[in-house]
Parts: C-alpha cells; structure tokens; sequence
C-alpha cells in the first residue's frame, strides 16, 4: 500500500517534446505521475506500485535516491 503519495498532472503546452520516464521502472510518464517522498526528496513514478518497488528493492539495494 502507499505511504502517502499523491497524483499529480504536468501541465505542458500541447508543443512540448520532452519525455519523462520513471527513474525506477524506465516506462513513460505521459499525463501524471505518482510523487512521494523518498526519503532525500520528492520522487515522480509512473504509478502506485512503482512506489511499492522503491520501498522494497531499490531503497534496499542502492539507497535512497535523491528526488526534486
């Protein structure tokens, strides 16, 4: 289950070519990402459960990513 996050939409002009992808799965985040706190800052995931993979390998194996 989620520790607190939220959804959150990016508002960009219909022109923007950037991409996003989520820095723990890879996946393109289109509309809105899923942000919460990492632990060094905030962290944007393309959903919920990517969270959850933060949580329980990343965190673990690598330590806490620094977020924005």
């Amino acid at each position: 289950m989620s520790a607190g996050g939220l959804w959150i939409a990016f508002d960009r002009p219909w022109h923007e070519t950037s991409v996003v992808n989520c820095p723990i799965c890879g996946r393109l985040i289109l509309r809105q990402a899923w942000e919460f706190d990492g632990g060094a800052g905030r962290i944007q995931v393309c959903g919920e459960s990517c969270e959850e993979l933060y949580e329980s390998y990343w965190k673990p194996a690598h330590g806490t990513m620094v977020g924005q």
